[in-house]
């Protein structure tokens, strides 16, 4: 006869089940409030044995549902295959004889327990830690890959990253683009799916890059960025309408820097003649841009008697939102809501006139390049040397001159 009031435990046919209610969180997340199951034996104390393991299990798997993994089963099957004992075939066999019933996840256990593949999600968080871009990016990035997975499982196809063919990668652009997003917001959700898959191809999990060439464009409107004329950045200078956007405007049309980059400037990152970006949208947006003589006496008042610690642009608190709003209101005011190409042309169109300005005085591109923190794809240049001198990218900036404040 079995036991009575056994926790965790009942009798169920001529057996004892394992029977637990799930925290109303985790719940939630699977659908379900009590985890049930058959332990296979009639012994009080060997089925005893079973819970205690089965609770620490129950536990992991918890954690992952509350952590958003929708996949519990092959996310567990990469951790235990990196234990350094290995895996134990008894235990691996006895999961895909309960998963028989769901052919996809337990192909999927086991071949990423043996190695045989590797999930897309298994290498995400080695790949955030080793890209050392600003928070919200990781998060954005993160995001796209999560939804890419749940697509593939939606429609019922592996989420091994070889099993991600070009035309996968396609078929998951058009269905972007079939969901009413803007064309922007596609083109941003693939290029971190490219960028993810790039990291892979160079550490030799992925052998392509299925994402490259994916980016959908828009019937009759040009992909090419506007920028500001040599004209316009006089008038945009001669008629701001406070210190800040005057300065913001000049900054960013002689150093290049992005509007997040100028809000985040502190005193201790405007010394030494440069501008010392700590933190940027990608790897390569960490770097050191020179500071042009022309932004001496504007830098010289913005620094005086100024702490290390504060922000250049104390009227910001370190966020963009505020200058990228500003400059919005004051270019339609300034020019007219009609006015021709004035919705293409944005305080982020200043780096495109920093970045064409530079290259119209020939000077070369992956000089550029490293001025503005751009990632320079090219064999000999990214692989082999070691960057640019300071004196080089000083040259690159000093290119240029801003039209005279009248």
């Amino acid at each position: 006869m079995p036991e009575k009031k056994l926790k965790y435990l009942r009798w169920k046919g001529n057996q004892y089940q394992f029977f637990k209610r799930l925290p109303k969180d985790v719940a939630e997340h699977s659908g379900k409030s009590f985890h049930v199951e058959n332990l296979g034996t009639a012994d009080a104390i060997q089925a005893r044995k079973i819970v205690a393991r089965k609770l620490i299990e129950l536990e992991d798997r918890w954690d992952l549902l509350r952590q958003g993994v929708q996949d519990v089963d092959v996310a567990i099957a990469g951790e235990y295959r990196e234990r350094p004992d290995g895996y134990d075939k008894d235990t691996l066999n006895l999961v895909l004889l309960e998963q028989a019933h769901k052919k996809q996840n337990g192909r999927q256990w086991y071949r990423t327990v043996t190695g045989q593949a590797v999930t897309i999600s298994f290498n995400v968080d080695r790949f955030l830690r080793e890209a050392h871009a600003v928070e919200t990016t990781q998060k954005a990035r993160k995001a796209a890959i999560t939804r890419f997975e749940h697509w593939l499982q939606e429609k019922r196809l592996e989420t091994f990253v070889s099993s991600i063919s070009r035309k996968v990668a396609g078929d998951f652009s058009s269905h972007l683009s079939n969901q009413g997003l803007a064309q922007k917001t596609v083109n941003g959700l693939i290029q971190y799916l490219s960028s993810y898959w790039k990291w892979m191809v160079r550490r030799g999990i992925a052998e392509a890059n299925p994402w490259q060439g994916q980016q959908v464009s828009a019937k009759g409107k040009s992909k090419t960025r506007l920028a500001w004329s040599h004209d316009e950045v006089s008038n945009l200078l001669n008629n701001a309408p406070t210190k800040l956007l005057l300065h913001a405007i000049a900054i960013g049309a002689q150093s290049g820097l992005r509007a997040g980059e100028i809000a985040a400037l502190r005193v201790s990152n405007c010394k030494d003649g440069v501008f010392d970006v700590l933190k940027g949208k990608t790897e390569a947006a960490t770097r050191k841009v020179p500071i042009h003589s022309q932004l001496t006496e504007i830098l010289s008042s913005r620094l005086q008697g100024r702490a290390d610690e504060e922000f250049l642009f104390a009227e910001l608190a370190g966020k963009s939102k505020g200058l990228v709003k500003r400059f919005a209101k004051y270019r339609t005011k300034l020019l007219g809501k009609n006015h021709e190409g004035q919705a293409d042309k944005t305080f982020h169109s200043l780096r495109h006139t920093f970045i064409t300005e530079r290259l119209r005085a020939n000077c070369q591109e992956y000089l550029v390049q490293a001025v503005v923190g751009h990632a320079n794809e090219g064999v000999t240049v990214g692989v082999y040397h070691h960057g640019p001198s300071l004196d080089q990218l000083r040259e690159v900036v000093e290119a240029a001159q801003l039209p005279s404040i009248e």
